[in-house]
């Protein structure tokens, strides 16, 4: 089913173009039967979920790390690019209905059940994203955004800055700052059927005459110069389209410190301007 979305504006193809890129988008442990997950397609393919699944635990699993149950998506279930599908119990809300693929898989998490989106085969797999996990009892749900028991209960909507999976330690967070999800209150639909996500646009480099120097970088910093006056509003994104750096400098040398050796792309923007450039980090 083809499903409608949302990104902000296409990345340039060389940063995300042939790469295979899901992860959970959405979660709701809502009232009754209002139970469902949404998964998001990062990507320029059209992916195979038949190579897939959504393997899960029940409260407490039996053997710590390890799933109980191998669960997967029906026949011939694909995600367009850039696109979302959305696995729901066949009891749900009509609202809900209308915007599912999938409607055969009935056993949710009540909050305190953890799913985890792999690719492979029930003895080889590799994990792509989590929601909860498989460590032990989390008691009613997990702790999300510093929200207490904030998988239960509540509908989970990742941040449009989410670029591909994460563990569930890491995309938790203790706070609304540093977690990859926003908690909104149970029965919260409005997001469902949509996925919004940050990315740069090629049609940005275009305008400015600017010199980026040393490139590649040894140092701790690089030299921004350019024909336009005025403040620099500056974004550095990894190859993958994740977002590293948001600031604005009055001057000409930005601090690279903190980065890790590789490539980006600097996008910098003067009095509505905008030129991206490629950075190497050594």
């Amino acid at each position: 089913m083809k499903k409608y979305y949302y990104f902000l504006f296409l990345l340039a193809s060389f940063i995300t173009n042939g790469q295979e890129n899901i992860f959970f988008s959405e979660y709701a442990e809502g009232s009754s039967n209002n139970k469902y997950l949404e998964i998001y397609n990062n990507s320029d393919q059209t992916i195979d979920l038949t190579e897939y699944a959504f393997p899960n635990v029940s409260n407490a699993p039996t053997t710590v790390g390890e799933y109980e149950y191998w669960n997967t998506f029906d026949a011939g279930s694909t995600i367009e690019p850039y696109g979302i599908f959305v696995i729901a119990h066949p009891s749900a809300d009509e609202t809900i209905l209308a915007e599912a693929d999938m409607t055969s898989f009935v056993y949710f998490s009540n909050g305190d059940d953890g799913f985890k989106l792999v690719h492979g085969t029930e003895d080889s797999f590799t994990v792509l994203d989590e929601i909860g996990d498989w460590q032990g009892d989390p008691g009613s749900g997990w702790d999300v955004a510093g929200i207490s028991q904030g998988t239960k209960d509540h509908t989970l909507v990742r941040k449009s800055s989410v670029q591909n999976g994460n563990t569930w330690a890491n995309s938790a967070g203790t706070n609304a700052d540093d977690s990859e999800w926003i908690v909104y209150d149970q029965n919260t639909w409005t997001y469902l059927g949509a996925h919004e996500i940050d990315t740069l646009s090629i049609s940005d480099n275009e305008i400015l005459d600017m010199m980026v120097y040393p490139n590649p970088v040894d140092g701790n910093y690089v030299t921004i110069l350019s024909p336009v006056e005025g403040l620099k509003e500056i974004q550095v994104f990894t190859v993958t389209g994740r977002k590293v750096m948001d600031t604005a400098i009055n001057g000409n040398t930005l601090d690279v410190s903190s980065f890790n050796s590789g490539f980006y792309m600097l996008k910098v923007t003067i009095n509505g301007q905008s030129k991206i450039s490629k950075v190497v980090v050594r």
